[in-house]
């Protein structure tokens, strides 16, 4: 029987979430994009890394600066290939920045606060 995303969902729904988990809607994003079509897939891909290096370039000082220094515009890297000039963030730029620059972004905020105790 071949798999469909009606099918995978069914499946699905025999795993149960952790409660702080339960209405995540990220799970069941991500099974759907199994089915998506390549292109579709791709164009989403591109979007949320548009999405990060803009939010690295606006909030991570060590990116803005890098960004600056590479000429890419607003945080976006204009091809896939651009990406290998981008380096990893190093230790000791965490701690030349040691405290977070505004809100929590959304895309963190969704995720359950671990308690200290």
């Amino acid at each position: 029987m071949p798999v469909t995303l009606a099918t995978e969902q069914n499946a699905q729904g025999a795993w149960k979430l952790r409660r702080q988990f339960a209405n995540f809607a990220m799970f069941d994003e991500l099974v759907a994009n199994e089915f998506l079509m390549p292109d579709v897939r791709r164009s989403r891909r591109e979007t949320g890394l548009a999405a990060i290096l803009q939010f690295a370039a606006t909030q991570v000082p060590h990116y803005r600066e890098l960004f600056a220094h590479l000429n890419f515009a607003n945080g976006s890297a204009p091809q896939p290939s651009d990406l290998s000039r981008i380096p990893p963030l190093p230790d000791g730029e965490t701690i030349r920045f040691p405290t977070w620059p505004g809100p929590v972004p959304v895309a963190y905020a969704a995720f359950p606060q671990q308690s200290s105790s």
